[in-house]
């Protein structure tokens, strides 16, 4: 009997302490909201979803590390108000995790650890900074958003020539898109003004654009998705 009531009183104290980020350190309340420990197959639909009736989320910004997911995201709500009912939401379901939920200073106006991030990403290149292989034909696609297919990848780049190829890296255990591509076209000519689109907005995210050719043989850009 004592065995059993120890085993529960551990278990209870596991529990809340698996409690305290959800319910301490929400950080100074702002417009702004930081949001941890999601799953990879999260989109902006389920986010606004759970955040349904909170009040408006005016952007979201997925977190990044080289060009990949880490999990986390920011949110800029509408206002003060908006963000704290939302803030309350920590330690719900969000595609099979508990969303951890945190107040972010960083808003829009760029401050805080959240712009802080951001702003290491926009420091970084959209534009190839290489030479460009003789007769490239193929473009590395970084940043990329979830909903990209054939389709809207042929359309971002229809004024530069035409696609005549596509090839999207997904996790080799679960099957999920890393955000990344490579896109081919008709001639070299028109590579030369796809890399121009570097930076250019694709269902909301600024594109990442480098040229692929020799770089991108055996291991260099494949299956470790290191951009």
């Amino acid at each position: 009997m004592s065995i059993g009531m120890h085993t529960q009183v551990e278990i209870a104290a596991a529990r809340a302490e698996k409690k305290t980020w959800e319910a301490e350190d929400l950080g100074e309340p702002s417009a702004s909201l930081f949001l941890g420990n999601l799953s990879w197959s999260i989109d902006e639909e389920s986010i606004r979803k759970l955040f349904e009736g909170c009040g408006e989320i005016q952007r979201i910004k997925w977190h990044e590390r080289d060009g990949q997911f880490t999990g986390k995201a920011f949110l800029d709500f509408d206002s003060v108000e908006s963000a704290t009912k939302a803030a309350a939401k920590g330690g719900q379901d969000l595609k099979g995790r508990p969303v951890r939920i945190t107040f972010s200073k960083g808003g829009n106006n760029g401050g805080g650890a959240g712009a802080k991030n951001a702003g290491g990403r926009q420091e970084r290149p959209y534009k190839p900074q290489g030479e460009k292989p003789d007769g490239c034909v193929e473009l590395f696609c970084g940043n990329l958003p979830w909903s990209v297919d054939d389709d809207k990848i042929a359309d971002f780049f229809k004024d530069c020539g035409t696609v005549t190829a596509t090839r999207w890296l997904n996790d080799k255990e679960t099957g999920d898109f890393k955000g990344v591509g490579w896109v081919t076209f008709s001639s070299t000519e028109e590579v030369d003004k796809a890399v121009e689109m570097g930076g250019e907005q694709l269902d909301g995210r600024p594109i990442r654009i480098d040229y692929a050719g020799q770089k991108k043989e055996k291991g260099a850009w494949g299956g470790g998705g290191s951009w």
